[in-house]
């Protein structure tokens, strides 16, 4: 396993650690807030019943009450995600520096000026344990190509992107790129060569814009352009560029989501991309659309799916995994 997934898994590690200590102090505050409340309410039922609490002024000071405690069990709240987010932010800079460490190291990806293609796995194989994921693999990407890469959930297809992507070191062979042998590319650079296109990207909690520009300078001409490539006019005529969508884009569809992560890969101008099962919980018209625009805008394109009823046409080379290998097999 290589240096980054044990780094990623540590974050998770520490994000689930956080996120179940929240979790608990939540817990605590909540009972803390009901006892605060049904005790002076208690304790006035009973002054009420021997006369000494008139039931109006017992409301009135119940009501008093809620005003002081909610405001101090959402401040206690707010400190809590506030402290937990400090730690989450830590461990994502500890991330990004050893990713700038480790690119600094590997001085012979300078010599990648333009592209990485061609990417040639030769004689890999990798395993998880006593389970065979590949073996003995042959496999050339070259530029231009667009293909297609089948197999059932569970046969390897996510792996093939995990070694591609360095995520991952084969136990045997090598992939080389541009002529660069693996342990001498570095994460960093491979990212400044291709995009990553996944079933639930990552939508932030501001306006269209911000999540189609990520706060670079694109100018009205690109902007529209982009809008018009990505169906997405109707949307920034409807709410505007300044729309904030939502944590999550929970106030997008499903469709309007994945057409503005599309729109922030393509106003970049890519050339090589990645198709991590994309379509997969996206309806039929939507899943069409992306794929062709993808196939028509974006020079190499490599795709995994475990649909069959994808358009075969768009693709150049097909290839499914089958016994560990990699084989083509006719369109």
């Amino acid at each position: 396993m290589s240096q980054l997934t044990k780094e990623l898994n540590h974050v998770e590690e520490s994000n689930y650690s956080v996120q179940k200590n929240l979790y608990q102090s939540n817990w605590i505050t909540n009972l803390l807030s009901g006892i605060s409340a049904f005790v002076p309410l208690f304790i006035g039922g009973i002054f009420v019943i021997h006369g000494n609490l008139s039931l109006a002024a017992l409301m009135a000071v119940y009501l008093a009450s809620d005003r002081i405690v909610i405001p101090a069990v959402n401040a206690i709240d707010h400190f809590n995600k506030l402290r937990s987010s400090h730690t989450i932010v830590k461990k994502y800079d500890d991330l990004m520096d050893s990713l700038s460490l480790e690119d600094a190291q590997n001085t012979m990806t300078h010599q990648l000026t333009h592209t990485i293609l061609p990417v040639q796995f030769q004689h890999v194989s990798h395993q998880y344990g006593e389970r065979m994921i590949f073996k003995d693999i042959h496999l050339t990407i070259n530029k231009g190509n667009h293909i297609l890469l089948k197999g059932p959930s569970g046969s390897g297809k996510s792996i093939f992107f995990k070694l591609l992507l360095r995520l991952e070191t084969p136990q045997e062979g090598t992939v080389w790129y541009n002529n660069i042998q693996d342990d001498k590319m570095s994460f960093a650079m491979l990212t400044q060569h291709l995009y990553y296109f996944e079933q639930q990207p990552l939508i932030f909690n501001d306006s269209i814009l911000f999540n189609i520009a990520l706060d670079d300078d694109f100018n009205d001409k690109q902007l529209r352009y982009v809008i018009r490539q990505c169906n997405l006019t109707e949307l920034i005529q409807t709410h505007g560029w300044d729309y904030h969508v939502g944590a999550n884009g929970e106030r997008l569809s499903g469709g309007q989501k994945m057409r503005i992560a599309l729109a922030r890969i393509l106003i970049r101008a890519p050339k090589f991309i990645l198709l991590d099962e994309f379509s997969a919980g996206l309806d039929k018209e939507n899943a069409i659309f992306i794929r062709e625009v993808i196939h028509q805008e974006v020079e190499t394109v490599i795709e995994i799916t475990h649909d069959e009823h994808v358009n075969q046409n768009l693709y150049t080379d097909i290839y499914k995994i089958d016994n560990e290998r990699i084989i083509e097999v006719n369109s």
